[in-house]
């Protein structure tokens, strides 16, 4: 069984206050509402989830796995000095 869901669009804030700055306000009076406008009622995303007997499988893409294992802590040896005979 397939399962379709929609989500939209979330407008990312902390961007546009910082473009808003380093283009001394008015990012915020030309683009920031125009984008806020798109994202809140533009297209959305698109969610497929498919379901074989009980349990719904999403379909989701995870990164690979890491080529190189994670290095291990180093642990020190205890020195071991050499005895010297005493004269």
């Amino acid at each position: 069984m397939k399962h379709v869901t929609y989500e939209r669009k979330k407008t990312s804030h902390g961007f546009h206050l910082l473009m808003s700055f380093l283009t001394l306000g008015m990012w915020a009076v030309f683009v920031w509402p125009l984008v806020w406008v798109w994202n809140a009622f533009g297209p959305r995303k698109r969610t497929v989830t498919y379901t074989y007997g009980q349990q719904a499988h999403p379909v989701v893409y995870a990164p690979p796995p890491p080529i190189y294992p994670a290095p291990q802590q180093f642990q020190p040896q205890p020195q071991q000095f050499p005895q010297f005979p005493n004269r």
